[in-house]
Formats: C-alpha cells, sequence, structure tokens
C-alpha cells in the first residue's frame, strides 16, 4: 500500500517477542527512506519533520506510537486478517485481484510466487473449511 503496511508475524515459540523484529524492520526502512529523501528530493523532507518536546527536530516517516497490532490465537482469525491484508489493494483500487499487487504475499498464497515475499507457509496453521 503506498500510504501504510501490513505485517502478519508467526514469532518463534522460544523467541516470542515481536517488538524487537518490529523495530528491526521500522528503523532500517526509516534510515533509507530519510537518506534517500535528502539526497533526491531534499524540498519534500518538511514532510518528515518532527519537532519533539524540546524543539530538536528529527525527520519522523513512521508515525508516532506503536501502531495497530494485536494477537490472533485462532486459525480461523489468522486466516481472516490474511484475506483483509490480500485485499486490501484491491479495495484500494490499485489492482483488480490480490496477486496482482506486486508488494503482497497472495500471489505466494497462490503458488506463482511472483512478489518479492518470503513466507513460511508451513507454519501457517491450515485454513479452515
Amino acid at each position: 500500500m503506498p500510504e501504510h503496511a501490513h505485517t502478519l508475524i508467526l514469532p518463534a515459540f522460544d523467541r516470542p517477542r515481536v517488538g524487537p523484529i518490529l523495530n528491526s524492520i521500522k528503523q532500517s526502512v526509516a534510515k533509507r527512506v530519510v537518506k534517500w529523501t535528502q539526497t533526491n528530493a531534499p524540498d519534500k523532507l518538511h514532510l518528515m519533520t518532527d519537532r519533539d518536546g524540546k524543539g530538536r527536530v528529527t525527520y519522523r516517516f513512521w508515525q508516532r506510537g506503536a501502531g495497530f497490532d494485536r494477537n490472533l490465537w485462532t486459525p480461523q482469525h489468522v486466516w481472516k486478517v490474511i484475506d483483509y491484508i490480500h485485499l486490501n489493494p484491491v479495495e484500494a483500487q490499485l489492482c483488480s485481484l490480490p496477486e496482482q499487487w506486486h508488494w503482497s504475499s497472495a500471489a505466494e498464497y497462490g503458488g506463482a510466487g511472483a512478489g518479492p515475499i518470503t513466507l513460511g507457509l508451513q507454519k501457517l496453521p491450515a485454513r479452515p473449511a
């Protein structure tokens, strides 16, 4: 999606904390975006300007806060969220079929493997009937 991202994470049982994973993703993306913007579109840098309570200026790619996260406890809920994520670009009229959205895992689920997403499909619960 052009203005947001969905991530479904199934952490390892011996390392169930998702916070460090999200922090790693968000930090690395933010640093690359800020650097790219400084070099290629400095006139847009003001869109990422953030002032803290003491007036210090930093550049923020992600909005403040942790985002909208939740735990999924049943296979039905997991698959409902997967379907929602896959249909998101279709609902936004960015493509006609979920598999057409390049940054989606939908093609992987269909066996086409056309996108850049690598999945651990064997770890997902079976789709309920």
